[in-house]
């Protein structure tokens, strides 16, 4: 009697770890329509730690795909940080019944067209405990002007600690504002391509530049 007893027991703990396990709420985000003058999209799909093992707490999330338009931009973020489209995977930490609201910011910059991505995470402790989700977001209305198609821009070093040097494609002098992520604007200078921009002030994060005026063009960067 005790042996059954212990052999259902153990049949239950054994199926509830099979189920129990790292998920998201989605696998996949329904798309989403967004004017292509918003300055972002956020795609939330809230990421819950439903494993029994305390131990699991440690995973890993990978972007797996992403197909977007060649002005467009990504930032993944988790419960503290936003990562820039350079990085394609990130270690995060996730207790046991804790969850938060995953993101991927989708940068339409003015441009129409769609946007798609797909984001695994893994737990490092057991590689066999793992889940995704896909997201697809499109832009709509007239395409870019003709200006924001023209103007191009390039900076470094790209992550930065006390300076950028930005590159543009515009003659004479512009002005740039830098926002955070939230839309904020954090710095705004009047300089000249191939100058140098202090960024000591800013705090560690993603920044969006922007230069706008007459030509505008879009640049996002990570401040160490």
């Amino acid at each position: 009697m005790i042996r059954k007893i212990t052999l259902i027991l153990c049949l239950l703990v054994f199926g509830m770890a099979g189920f129990a396990q790292i998920n998201f709420e989605k696998d996949t985000v329904p798309k989403i329509y967004v004017d292509q003058a918003s300055f972002d999209y956020s795609s939330k799909n809230q990421l819950t730690n439903s494993s029994v093992d305390a131990k699991d707490t440690l995973f890993t999330w990978t972007r797996v795909l992403e197909d977007i338009p060649a002005t467009w931009e990504t930032a993944i973020c988790d419960q503290t940080t936003c990562y820039p489209p350079e990085l394609s995977t990130k270690d995060l930490i996730l207790k046991q019944g804790d969850f938060f609201d995953f993101k991927v910011n989708f940068y339409p910059y003015n441009t129409a067209g769609c946007g798609k991505a797909k984001i695994v995470i893994q737990s490092k402790v057991n590689p066999s405990n793992k889940d995704s989700f896909y997201t697809e977001v499109c832009s709509f209305d007239a395409a870019a002007s003709v200006k924001d198609v023209k103007t191009t821009v390039n900076l470094y070093p790209n992550p930065a600690k006390d300076f950028i040097v930005v590159n543009t494609s515009i003659t004479g002098l512009y002005t740039v504002n830098i926002y955070d992520i939230l839309g904020v604007l954090k710095l705004s200078k009047g300089i000249s391509s191939g100058n140098s921009l202090d960024i000591k002030t800013l705090g560690k994060g993603v920044y969006i530049l922007r230069i706008e005026g007459d030509a505008n063009a879009t640049k996002v960067f990570q401040k160490q």
